[in-house]
């Protein structure tokens, strides 16, 4: 075989072989392009809700007031301004089953709640603040206070709204500060004298029990105006957790250590928002009042003590070694602190144990849970 025959042929070969090893590279190319782009599927479909969070961030805008409005000090949200200097009401619901349906409880701007005994499984009773009470048509039923809720309803001058409760309430009702309450003067629908669960805040009482006593329905002096309980965003815009501390958890479920009720907050990624549930059910108020829902939740660590054998107790709002506890929102979840030194102090919310970060929350509604430091390691977040 002559020389240009031999050439042609190694030439050839060599054709062949870098042919081959071009498709080869070029599968193996086509394969790392195919397993990348299922990869990013799945890592998006995974993150689309966190990526979700994070558009709305970096899209957040400060939006106008309306006209004739004002921030409200309660939600973050407009509310008409004849109102600004209104005092808001906290009233005391009664939280057991047997006190089923309430009414008016889903138009409260916050929630609290917290063990009113230690027996009966440390059944809970709501405080329910309001700001526009007077566009409410019904709100109860109405039932005791204890001390702790006198000095919450005080952080916002609220007027505290209840019937009856131990003596124990006597040395607070004596101080300035804590002596704005309404009792005995809301309707009564009991039948006979055994009827439990009858009184509630009909439209009118507020605006009679104003009129017939010395109590202001305005804020007084005493109360910070500058110095509010709650500090919110900018109306408009989201609170990014992560701002204030890169140890942010997804939390979809929230079961709390409340026994008699077993309380539970579920997150509804299509309202944004925490739904309450009670006794392994929704919670809904009374006629199609609709259901509890919060923008924001804050759980808080808190001590307290008995004031006697019947179950009474009064929870500490100082700080000692359990001051810390949560601040959840849009399914995030950051680790707070809380600071108080006296009764008459305003609690405030912190992101560091130094209480140097006081953090802002998302506008809209709030439920804050006291828990007790007893059961703390029993509050169950789950992602």
């Amino acid at each position: 075989m002559n020389k240009r025959v031999m050439t042609a042929i190694t030439i050839g070969l060599c054709t062949v072989m870098i042919a081959a090893c071009n498709k080869e590279e070029t599968n193996e190319q086509t394969s790392s392009v195919f397993t990348s782009e299922v990869e990013d599927e799945k890592i998006t479909d995974s993150s689309a809700s966190i990526s979700n969070k994070e558009d709305k961030i970096s899209n957040n805008t400060k939006a106008e007031i309306p006209e004739g409005m004002y921030i409200s000090e309660l939600t973050g949200e407009p509310l008409d301004e004849s109102l600004e200097d209104q005092r808001p009401i906290a009233v005391m619901i009664d939280n057991d089953k047997k006190s089923f349906p309430h009414y008016g409880t889903t138009q409260a701007d916050i929630v609290y709640e917290l063990i009113n005994t230690t027996t009966n499984d440390r059944l809970t009773r709501l405080m329910c603040i309001y700001k526009d009470w007077g566009s409410i048509e019904q709100i109860g039923n109405i039932r005791t206070a204890q001390p702790s809720n006198i000095v919450l309803a005080a952080e916002f001058d609220a007027v505290l709204c209840h019937e009856g409760g131990p003596w124990f309430n006597d040395e607070y009702f004596d101080q300035e500060k804590f002596a704005d309450h309404f009792t005995g003067v809301f309707t009564n629908t009991a039948v006979t004298n055994d009827d439990l669960y009858t009184e509630y805040i009909m439209a009118g009482d507020l605006d009679n029990a104003f009129a017939n006593s010395s109590i202001s329905s305005t804020y007084r002096e005493i109360y910070p105006k500058d110095d509010h309980k709650l500090k919110f965003t900018d109306y408009g815009t989201i609170v990014d957790l992560q701002a204030y501390v890169t140890d942010v958890t997804d939390v979809i479920e929230i079961v709390l250590p409340f026994y008699h009720n077993e309380s539970t907050l579920r997150y509804n990624e299509n309202t944004e928002k925490y739904e309450y549930y009670e006794y392994g059910n929704l919670y809904q108020d009374a006629e199609g009042g609709g259901i509890l829902a919060f923008d924001n939740v804050i759980i808080q660590n808190t001590d307290f003590h008995m004031l006697d054998n019947n179950g009474y107790l009064e929870y500490y709002f100082y700080q000692y070694d359990n001051d810390n506890g949560y601040y959840i929102t849009k399914g995030q979840c950051i680790p707070i602190y809380w600071d108080r030194y006296r009764d008459t102090d305003i609690v405030h919310y912190y992101a560091d144990a130094s209480y140097t970060q006081e953090i802002q929350i998302n506008t809209g509604k709030t439920y804050i849970a006291l828990v007790p430091s007893d059961t703390w390691d029993e509050v169950s977040l789950n992602n």
